[in-house]
């Protein structure tokens, strides 16, 4: 049998994934790394061999840190968000919307223009008025247009509540 291997190695942490059949979890583990990303990666797979043996792999590396090690080792390489996109279109089809808090950064990836526009409003009545949206460029608040005044190019203050 072949396991699948995950190994997203982040600004921060480190996590190692083993999938057996149909998807089973075989080993899991979530690490910080302070600023020892290869060698933390190292240990972790020292841990899988003793606790699972010599067993064949297919790997997968991620996260902002994993393109240099993936290049540098010649592993696969697929970029987080695109590879999260894709298992929960997958596995999860009636899922609107995904949050992906990293490290540095948090990212919202909508699955539909409705879904998107759906979301800001929610997450727009939560902002009080005189508050600032800082939305990404690809996100456009249309539905929002008369209740913020543009400040800069994806930069929107919130003027009223929305009725």
């Amino acid at each position: 049998n072949m396991f699948k291997v995950g190994i997203d190695i982040g600004s921060t942490t480190v996590k190692i994934v083993v999938l057996g059949e149909e998807k089973k979890l075989l080993f899991s583990r979530y690490k910080r790394h302070n600023a020892r990303a290869k060698a933390v990666v190292a240990e972790t797979l020292k841990e899988l061999l003793i606790e699972k043996g010599d067993i064949e792999v297919s790997v997968c590396v991620t996260g902002s840190v994993g393109l240099g090690m993936s290049e540098q080792y010649a592993f696969p390489f697929v970029q987080e968000v695109v590879a999260a996109t894709q298992a929960i279109r997958q596995d999860y089809p009636s899922v609107a919307s995904m949050i992906d808090i990293g490290g540095e950064d948090a990212k919202i990836i909508y699955f539909s223009a409705e879904d998107q526009n759906d979301i800001l409003k929610k997450l727009f009545k939560y902002l009080k008025v005189g508050g600032t949206l800082y939305l990404g460029h690809s996100e456009n608040p249309q539905d929002l247009v008369h209740y913020v005044k543009r400040v800069g190019q994806n930069i929107f203050v919130k003027e009223k509540e929305i009725i």
